[in-house]
């Protein structure tokens, strides 16, 4: 029984849809710590799932609704979640490994942080159950997705670059990026369930309708022209976007490199 609470304590939800997900009763913020929203659900409020905060036909989040039935940090956390525009399944998962699958060594240690707080509390938890965790009958194989940090950025450029090349009707792209992570997770075959996983799941699904899709890494330094561009986009509010004036400078520093 200790396990099985253990266990349960280390789950979240992964927001595909947003179907499954309860706002005020499920874990689905990605937050180290405090995973379920704080914010009191008001009176009469009808707002029961995940799924009717999100413009579906846009794939979205309600901003004004977010803004108006959820104090500021759990606004911050809710619009920090990726919705891919492919529609994907919400998932459980294990928060508490960064490969995505449930292991005994990432149990003991969540078991240890409850115990010290529970200890704090006035609550002895009775060491002996820790060690219940590492004895527990729960299959090595049961694979558990795991809920990374909120590092999507580089995953929204490169699902806009993939649309961009089928817009222009390429039939071969390399896709690059300076991220080496976000590459490799591209490249390999193995399914990722960090909260960026929506939006790989787009590209991928995306580099399907092209001949050949290469995912390649390459140095910042190498890469200077859309470390310009992405830093200029991220200054601007919205709207029509201004190239930035040293542009045709770094453009010859690269060709002449």
């Amino acid at each position: 029984m200790a396990a099985m609470n253990l266990f349960r304590a280390g789950c979240r939800w992964r927001i595909g849809s947003g179907r499954l997900v309860n706002i005020c009763q499920d874990p689905w913020l990605p937050h180290t710590h405090s995973v379920r929203v704080i914010t009191p659900k008001p009176h009469m409020c009808q707002v029961m799932r995940v799924s009717d905060i999100i413009v579906e036909d846009l794939r979205i989040w309600d901003e004004d609704m977010i803004t108006t039935l959820f104090w500021p940090k759990d606004r911050e956390l809710i619009l920090q979640i990726p919705l891919g525009i492919f529609v994907a399944s919400d998932l459980m998962v294990w928060h508490y490994s960064n490969n995505g699958t449930f292991s005994f060594r990432s149990a003991y240690h969540l078991a240890l942080s409850l115990d010290s707080l529970l200890s704090t509390s006035g609550n002895r938890w009775d060491r002996i159950q820790c060690r219940m965790v590492w004895q527990a009958n729960i299959p090595n194989k049961q694979r558990i997705r795991q809920q990374g940090p909120a590092r999507a950025g580089g995953s929204f450029c490169g699902r806009e670059a993939m649309r961009l090349a089928q817009r222009f009707h390429w039939s071969h792209v390399i896709l690059e990026g300076d991220c080496q992570t976000l590459i490799n997770k591209l490249a390999s075959t193995s399914l990722d369930f960090s909260i960026s996983s929506s939006v790989l799941e787009d590209i991928r699904a995306s580099a399907s309708l092209f001949m050949s899709v290469t995912f390649s890494f390459v140095m910042r330094s190498g890469n200077s022209v859309a470390d310009l561009l992405a830093k200029q986009a991220l200054d601007q509010d919205g709207g029509s976007v201004s190239l930035p004036s040293g542009l045709a400078t770094v453009i010859l520093d690269d060709l002449s490199n």
